[in-house]
């Protein structure tokens, strides 16, 4: 195959291992978003500008209101009767008399009802939506079209191209991108075909109104406003109280004494590795614990982003063996093994790359032919 030939050499293998055999001992300490940015508030001026320069985050998109007629296969079971002579028919071909265990008529009655009127049921749907079908083509009004099905009229109002309310709620059938795209594409008083729904519904939708999209004045999103730029705000000030806090660590400071600062334990890890780390830690923060040195000081933010993490490295330790020890077998070999799927990654990507354009070639001179 591709890149088969190309064999890593033993330096790069050796070097990797020993990347991944490294383990650092740190001791560190957490500083919250809520101790960080603790009362933060914004003045009305600050508020105002935040919200002048990030109008468009805050666009009302464009809203549809809709009349629809749904119906489903079990809608129809209420419909169906069972006579007492089918019921006894059912019965004896499901449990005929030369099964060793047979059960009472009694027992399994409402078992075959059911099972007899959700097959008919499903019958009478595709009976319904041919009905549909004729009446949507004959330009029939949806009122009528409900009347017709004994099924209500629904109307939901301020629907976004997502299927969600202004809200935010989630109308959920509304939400699969076939739905939502045919309404967004309708005109107004235009109505559907039918319409198959993933969930074996099937629905005719009407278009009522739409209203279209716009900038709104601030008073008519202030709590989002508000809310956005509290949590920009919180973000700045963590961002300045970690890089604030490793600067005095590597200054000398006491890491005591500045956890304590920030309402934080000091929390000692030993062993941590590149693959080996508290789920606490962004890749991030990660980074930053292995490009710093031994006795230096490294700042990173958590893996939710709403605290940083702030330490040491107090030792540096690469182990993985001698040469021929099995642990360094071990880890060459699944080093060996990630390098060769890269390089077979790269050498199809060239491939690819460089036939390509005589694909486009041969492709133009088909069409042209």
């Amino acid at each position: 195959s591709l890149g088969a030939a190309i064999v890593p050499p033993d330096g790069m293998i050796r070097a990797q291992v020993m990347v991944d055999s490294e383990r650092r001992d740190i001791e560190l300490f957490v500083i919250s978003a809520e101790v960080a940015a603790a009362g933060v508030s914004p003045t009305e001026k600050k508020l105002t500008v935040f919200y002048d320069t990030r109008k468009a985050a805050f666009t009302i998109t464009e809203r549809r209101a809709i009349s629809f007629v749904r119906i489903k296969p079990e809608d129809f079971q209420s419909d169906v009767q069972v006579p007492e002579a089918r019921v006894l028919e059912l019965y004896e071909q499901q449990f005929p008399p030369e099964l060793e265990t047979r059960p009472s008529l009694e027992d399994v009655r409402d078992q075959l009802i059911r099972a007899e009127q959700e097959g008919l049921s499903v019958d009478l749907f595709f009976d319904a939506t041919e009905l549909i079908d004729d009446a949507v083509g004959a330009g029939v009004p949806l009122e009528d079209l409900s009347t017709q099905l004994g099924t209500p009229v629904y109307q939901l109002a301020s629907l976004d191209d997502r299927g969600r309310f202004a809200s935010g709620d989630v109308a959920v059938f509304l939400s699969n991108p076939d739905v939502s795209d045919r309404i967004f594409a309708m005109l107004a008083d235009e109505v559907t075909e039918r319409l198959d729904l993933p969930d074996g519904s099937a629905i005719v939708i009407r278009l009522d109104s739409v209203t279209g999209s716009r900038v709104p004045e601030l008073s008519e999103v202030r709590d989002r406003a508000i809310a956005a730029w509290t949590q920009d705000e919180t973000l700045r000030l963590l961002g300045e109280a970690g890089n604030a806090a490793r600067d005095r660590l590597a200054a000398g400071a006491n890491i005591t004494t500045l956890a304590n600062t920030y309402a934080s334990p000091v929390i000692p890890l030993e062993g941590l590795g590149p693959n080996r780390a508290p789920e606490v830690f962004s890749p991030a923060a990660l980074n930053a614990v292995f490009v710093t040195k031994e006795g230096g000081a490294f700042v990173g933010p958590t893996s939710d982003g709403m605290a940083v993490l702030v330490g040491r490295v107090l030792k540096v330790t690469r182990d993985p063996g001698s040469q021929g020890s099995p642990l360094y077998a071990s880890m060459s070999g699944q080093v060996r093994s990630s390098i060769e799927q890269d390089i077979q990654f790269v050498a199809t990507q060239k491939a690819r790359d460089a036939i390509q354009p005589k694909v486009n070639l041969a492709a133009r001179a088909a069409l042209t032919a």
